[in-house]
């Protein structure tokens, strides 16, 4: 449960509850969000939904759903338990056990599948790489043999792209069309992760982004695990004119190390998913056709990583160059702001082109290691279960000495760097005092 507390939940249905009966009996809806902010007032009605729906998702699986089947779910459960609450809602373990033995009537039998995907552009090699639970290969003729392929649905993906690349996932669902949905779901998110990675391997590399310009053809099976003979399900594609086509076995294996992707299992929740979103905007920034909106993506990835705390900051790009240089970055802080401020040019519509392909190139030689230290930092750190506080402790009297030592020897110049010495010294000063 993502709810503060039982009572909570209790308290807001009792809530409901009060009203309940004069709804149903004036046949109206009971989870119109227009009528119950009529009933309970805005942020009650607000509240209610919300903690409503954490518990549906709970105990009816994403996969379920139908909406009349969801309506009829709450309906049932409202008519049952709430309207008559006072002969329920007297303790909440009994409320919720009453809930949970409800929810469990409505689940739908869940089986195991196997769900195959076809990608174009993608190569890897021999070996086999899998992220997140998500397998990507190159099928030999056993592979085809051992998974049921069909000898047509291989030929027909062959003609599309020399060599034939496939992604297999494992799911529970409670049809071929949800395992679909629901494999597909978990390969988009492995299929950022292998992206970020093979672009953090070609750093350097000319014309990085036509390498990882991967995607569905739009070709799957579905095999249930459980039945003797398959169900093929093979969908139709599109020829088109295509990226650079290259085995990049060696550079995703190189940028898995680097980035640490293997060790986010590893770190704290809140510190995992912002470092994955990160990522995904890493990966994303390959997909323009401009260097501009490149550096937007990857300025966003950035502040993801260093400012989590959000719109509180002030001074972004300063406080982000600034905590790159704190976490151990190479990279001279007054560039990093430089290249923050192309930022603000870009999207507060300066008319011209204001990023060079050099510039993509640097501010992704920014964003690689600030993620691999950051993973590092929290798997030495678990007790720091947020970022933010994974931040605080990157600020410490002794590294904000050290950088401006480093600047009153000379080592780090610009115009933009007096901005981070008074940011600096801000934070040293509200240490120390």
């Amino acid at each position: 449960m993502k709810l503060d507390s039982t009572d909570t939940l209790i308290n807001l249905v009792n809530n409901l509850a009060a009203v309940a009966p004069t709804m149903l009996a004036k046949r109206e809806p009971l989870f119109d969000p227009t009528l119950l902010s009529h009933w309970l007032g805005k942020n009650l009605a607000f509240e209610l939904l919300s903690a409503l729906n954490e518990v549906r998702i709970e105990l009816v699986p994403k996969y379920a759903e139908d909406r009349l089947l969801v309506n009829a779910f709450w309906d049932e459960l409202i008519c049952q338990t709430v309207a008559d609450h006072q002969l329920y809602f007297d303790g909440s373990k009994a409320t919720f056990d009453l809930i949970k033995a409800f929810g469990n009537r409505w689940k739908t039998p869940l089986s195991k599948f196997e769900v195959i995907y076809s990608l174009d552009y993608l190569r890897i090699g021999e070996s086999p790489i899998t992220i997140l639970g998500v397998e990507f290969f190159t099928p030999s003729d056993a592979d085809i043999t051992e998974r049921a392929i069909p000898k047509s649905a291989v030929d027909r993906w062959r003609k599309h792209v020399n060599t034939l690349t496939l992604a297999v996932v494992k799911v529970d669902a409670s049809s071929s069309n949800t395992a679909f949905e629901t494999g597909k779901e978990q390969l988009v998110d492995a299929l950022v992760l292998l992206k970020a990675s093979a672009l953090c391997g070609l750093a350097g590399t000319l014309l990085p982004e036509e390498f990882v310009q991967w995607k569905l053809s739009g070709h799957y099976i579905v095999n249930p695990i459980s039945v003797e003979t398959p169900t093929h399900r093979v969908w139709g594609i599109q020829d088109q004119f295509g990226p650079i086509v290259r085995n990049l076995s060696s550079e995703i294996e190189k940028g898995i190390d680097t980035l640490g992707i293997n060790l986010l299992c590893d770190i704290p929740k809140d510190v995992r998913e912002r470092v994955t979103r990160a990522l995904n905007w890493v990966a994303h920034s390959a997909t323009h056709d401009t260097d501009d909106y490149r550096l937007v993506d990857l300025c966003t990835a950035l502040e993801i990583l260093l400012l989590p705390e959000g719109r509180r900051t002030v001074n972004k790009g300063t406080v982000i160059a600034l905590r790159y240089n704190l976490i151990g970055g190479d990279l001279n802080p007054s560039a990093v702001k430089w290249m923050y401020d192309r930022r603000n040019d870009v999207i507060h519509g300066d008319p011209l082109p204001v990023v060079r392909q050099q510039d993509t190139w640097d501010l992704r030689l920014v964003c690689y290691p600030t993620i691999r230290k950051l993973v590092y930092a929290s798997v030495k750190r678990p007790d720091l279960i947020r970022l933010e506080d994974l931040m605080a402790s990157v600020e410490t009297k002794e590294r904000l000495e050290k950088f401006l030592g480093l600047v009153d020897m000379g080592i780090y110049e610009g115009s933009l760097l007096h901005q981070l010495v008074k940011e600096a010294e801000k934070k040293l000063k509200k240490i120390t005092c």
